[in-house]
C-alpha cells in the first residue's frame, strides 16, 4: 500500500504538482481543503462563497432508513468526505477563508494551505452525476464511486475510487490532514451505500 507525501516544498520539474507548498498561479486557481465543524459542510461552503471563495462539496447517494417508519428507506445525498470541503484559492489571499463561519481550519503545509494534486477535484466533479445514484449490487467499480476499505489500516475511512487497474484500486482518502491517493486490492473495497 502506497500513499503520497503530506508535504512537498515544490513540485518536481518533470511531474505534475501535488499536495504541498507549490504557490498558486494567478492564471488558474488552486484547490485546497478546509476542515469543517461536524455536519457543517454546506454552511461552511455558503460562508466561503459569500467571502468570494469558490467551493466544491462532493456528494454521494446513500440509502437511509426513515426515522419514523424504520421499514421504509429513501435516497439521501451526503458528503463524500464528511467534515471536509474543497475551496479554490487564487494567489496568497487565503487568510479570510481560515476564519469563515463553519470552517475549523485549513489543511496546512508548513505556514501555507496545502494544494490538492492537479486534476483530483476535476475528476471528482466529472463523476458527480454517477455518485448521485446507487449502483446495483455486484456492479463493477468506476472512478468516483464512494467506497470504504474493508481491511487493513484504512478500514472504515470514507474514500472514493480514483482508478482501477486489474486487481488494484487507487482510492482517494482523507487522512492525516490531506487528501491522499492509496492503492489497495479491489477485493478490500466495500460500497458506502447505507447509513
Amino acid at each position: 500500500m502506497r500513499s503520497e507525501p503530506a508535504c512537498a516544498s515544490a513540485p518536481k520539474p518533470d511531474s505534475e504538482p501535488h499536495y504541498g507548498r507549490a504557490p498558486c498561479q494567478r492564471s488558474a486557481p488552486c484547490w485546497a481543503v478546509a476542515a469543517t465543524h461536524p455536519q457543517a459542510e454546506t454552511w461552511a461552503a455558503a460562508n466561503l462563497n459569500r467571502l468570494g471563495y469558490p467551493t466544491y462539496l462532493p456528494l454521494h447517494a446513500i440509502r437511509t432508513r426513515d426515522r419514523i417508519t424504520h421499514s421504509l428507506t429513501r435516497i439521501a445525498l451526503v458528503p463524500l468526505f464528511p467534515g471536509y470541503i474543497f475551496l479554490a484559492l487564487d494567489g496568497d489571499d487565503w487568510r479570510p477563508a481560515r476564519y469563515a463561519l463553519g470552517v475549523r481550519h485549513l489543511l496546512m503545509c508548513d505556514d501555507r494551505p496545502g494544494i490538492v494534486r492537479k486534476g483530483t477535484v476535476e475528476a471528482l466533479q466529472a463523476s458527480e452525476d454517477a455518485r448521485r445514484t446507487i449502483p446495483p449490487p455486484g456492479a463493477l467499480w468506476a472512478a468516483g464511486d464512494p467506497c470504504t476499505p474493508s481491511h487493513g489500516p484504512f478500514h472504515g475511512l470514507p474514500a472514493a475510487v480514483v482508478a482501477i487497474d486489474a486487481e488494484i484500486a487507487t482510492i482517494a482518502v482523507m487522512m492525516l490532514g490531506a487528501l491522499r491517493r492509496v492503492q489497495i486490492p479491489v477485493e478490500h473495497l466495500s460500497r458506502r451505500d447505507e447509513d
